[in-house]
């Protein structure tokens, strides 16, 4: 594994804890709470960042 390999690897686990954390944070008050647009804003954006995530790793692998 090259440098900039282990580099994005250690970049994608740090970002995919939080967004882990806010998917289960927003599962869970959508439970609470029903549908919301802000809800809803919050799960796509988080999608959106942790397929971002997903892809730059996958980029240099």
């Amino acid at each position: 594994m090259t440098s900039q390999q282990r580099l994005l690897s250690d970049i994608s686990h740090e970002l995919r804890t939080p967004l882990t954390r806010l998917q289960l944070g927003t599962a869970l008050l959508r439970r609470r709470s029903g549908e919301s647009k802000e809800l809803e804003r919050i799960e796509t954006e988080a999608q959106r960042l942790d397929s971002m995530n997903q892809r730059s790793v996958g980029d240099v692998t």
